[in-house]
């Protein structure tokens, strides 16, 4: 293994991994997050005017440097419905293909949106979820690459009423799935939210005690097998240090070393770059929100270096590492600033793997 993180000593990494007791991965990522529906970091074709062939060599890209694994996030249900140029049914050509290269697929249910506004309607979100999952299980539950449900409840934690809800939603989806397919386990990806002191979006902040109290009740009530720890914060900003992240990190590998839940990384390969807190709230003004479309041309991929100290710091806690962000900013496809970023993951992969 490479060299520790700066800001974390050796003696705190063996403090982390005696507590944790879970055995760790290398240092890489085998899986990506898949968004069927709109995005702000769209610059190209969308997934349905892909044609088979570009298809295939996106796959082939992935599985060059060691994915294996793709979470099928927003759209499913749009893409049930919708022709595309690579195939009628976009699912089934996704499916198959991954049949045929014997990589795993876990497919989202559906949620509505801002589900959370409001108060939590369960039953509205657990309607949701058994519409979507039952229909894409009659579809292409024989597929031997569909492994698993994903809730797409994104979210730090809350307190008082809305966290109950949030833990009888989260209890209620997952039972949902496993009456349906007791085979094919539910994961989950949660995010934590660093101290900005509100120069950084509407977020409430909470110390990394209360997440795994928080989490180990909703992992444990809803027998959660994996949660995919999104691994910079609510925020994404780039100014966020592996001190910063390491005790939500340590959080949350003890909330599922509670539940008996799988710990994974989500060690996320996009990042909003700003110098320090102050320098946010200065050029986008406090409570301003990255995932603003208006800001969308501020992002960046994590740089190669930096990347690889997230992927050192979470990897002796997980047992397995995936990431939001690859298909947006390390896909090379998508362009030279794209094709650079992944030549420099795969330099890595190919002397670490």
């Amino acid at each position: 293994m490479r060299g520790l993180p700066p800001g974390v000593s050796k003696k705190e990494r063996l403090k982390c991994q005696q507590k944790s007791k879970i055995m760790s991965c290398k240092p890489l990522i085998s899986g990506a997050l898949l968004n069927l529906g709109r995005s702000i970091f769209t610059k190209t074709k969308n997934c349905y005017e892909i044609t088979e062939e570009e298809w295939l060599r996106m796959l082939d890209e992935m599985q060059g440097v060691g994915f294996n694994l793709l979470f099928i996030f927003q759209g499913v249900d749009e893409a049930m419905g919708r022709k595309a140029i690579a195939a009628p049914d976009l699912l089934e050509f996704i499916f198959s293909e991954c049949d045929r290269r014997r990589m795993e697929v876990i497919v989202s249910a559906s949620c509505s949106d801002a589900w959370w506004v409001g108060g939590i309607d369960v039953s509205r979100e657990v309607h949701l979820v058994e519409a979507t999952t039952r229909e894409i299980h009659a579809r292409y539950g024989a597929h031997p690459s569909l492994v698993g449900w994903y809730l797409p409840y994104e979210c730090p934690m809350w307190r008082g009423p809305q966290g109950d809800l949030y833990r009888e939603l989260c209890r209620a989806a997952a039972e949902s799935c496993k009456g349906l397919a007791p085979r094919l386990p539910v994961a989950i990806s949660p995010f934590f939210v660093p101290n900005t002191t509100g120069q950084c979006m509407d977020f409430q902040y909470y110390e990394p005690a209360e997440y795994t109290d928080f989490w180990s009740r909703v992992l444990s009530d809803a027998k959660i097998e994996t949660l995919a720890l999104q691994d910079n914060g609510g925020q994404h900003l780039s100014c966020f240090t592996e001190k910063d992240r390491m005790p939500f990190i340590e959080a949350f590998a003890k909330a599922c070393k509670n539940a008996g839940t799988q710990f994974w990384g989500n060690v996320e390969t996009g990042e909003f770059p700003v110098a320090d807190l102050g320098d946010f709230a200065r050029r986008f003004g406090a409570k301003g929100d990255v995932n603003d479309p208006n800001f969308a041309g501020n992002w960046r991929a994590v740089p190669i270096d930096r990347l690889i100290r997230k992927l050192e710091l979470i990897s002796p806690l997980t047992v397995r590492n995936v990431s939001w962000g690859y298909f947006e900013f390390y896909n090379p496809s998508e362009g030279d600033l794209h094709r650079a970023a992944y030549e420099g993951y795969r330099e890595y992969y190919q002397r670490t793997k």
